[in-house]
Parts: structure tokens; sequence; C-alpha cells
């Protein structure tokens, strides 16, 4: 008589059931300005490589990390309906270096953690500073012309 041998058979996954895909969460700053002037707000563009679970309140509270400077927008751009493209405004505080961070989340509680919506994390820190121009010294105004002594 022959030994029956065992089968598998493999079990379907359920339908509708999304894999999270194996690349994982990255963001990047885009049109970032290379310098500004202490006062004036610009903006640049933040793009993740998939959707993120955000507010625009988020964005503008609790996401970056700003040295010189404060968030005060985030939109998204004109037409966009997801959450993969943002326009985010940063105000100087001075005319010092801005520098904007967007930092790794330790887990996706965390309010303004950057996460999809199957919990897969931000995986690298990013990071640009926007610089302020060299200038003329603030003071004294500047004389040019010739200096002449009356003589008496």
């Amino acid at each position: 008589t022959p030994t029956p041998t065992a089968t598998s058979t493999p079990t379907p996954e359920p339908t509708g059931a999304v894999s999270p895909p194996v690349t994982p969460l990255t963001a990047s700053f885009v049109n970032d300005p290379q310098a500004h002037d202490g006062q004036t707000p610009f903006t640049f563009e933040l793009i993740f490589s998939e959707e993120v679970e955000v507010s625009f309140q988020e964005l503008e509270d609790h996401v970056f990390a700003v040295t010189g400077g404060s968030v005060t927008s985030a939109t998204r751009p004109e037409g966009e309906t997801d959450n993969l493209r943002w326009v985010i405004e940063v105000t100087p505080d001075s005319r010092d270096d801005v520098t904007v961070v967007l930092p790794v989340p330790t887990n996706c509680d965390t309010q303004g953690a950057m996460c999809t919506p199957y919990g897969m994390m931000l995986a690298e820190r990013v990071e640009f500073t926007v610089v302020v121009p060299n200038s003329e010294p603030t003071g004294l105004p500047a004389v040019s012309g010739e200096a002449r002594v009356a003589r008496r």
C-alpha cells in the first residue's frame, strides 16, 4: 500500500487586503530657498514617497523642528487632495540662518509623527538650512566720496 503524503494548500489572502510596500517611507524638501532676508516668509515643498496621516494643523504646530524661525502655514498645492505633497511657509525670527528639520518619529502614536496609515514611520531625518546672505554691517551708514577739511 502506498504511504499517504501530506499536501498543503496555500491560504488565500483576504479580499481587499493591502500589503505594505517594501520600500521605506521617505520625504524630501524641494524648491527650498538658498537665502532669506530675516523678515519675509519663504516657502518650500515637502514631498513624501507615499501618503502619510497628518493634518494641516499638525504640520504647522508639531511636525518640524525649526531654529531661527517658525512654520506659519501648511497647505496642499492647488489641485492636490492626498497627503503626499505640501507647501510649507516659514517666517524667520531674525537675520540668523533658519534650519528646518523633519525628524524621524520614535512611534506613530506621537502627535505629529510622520507615518503611513498602516504604521510605517519616516525612515530618515530630512534637513536644510536657509542662510542670510552677507550684507553690509549695520550701524553707521556707509559714506563714499572725498572728504575735505576746511582751513581757517
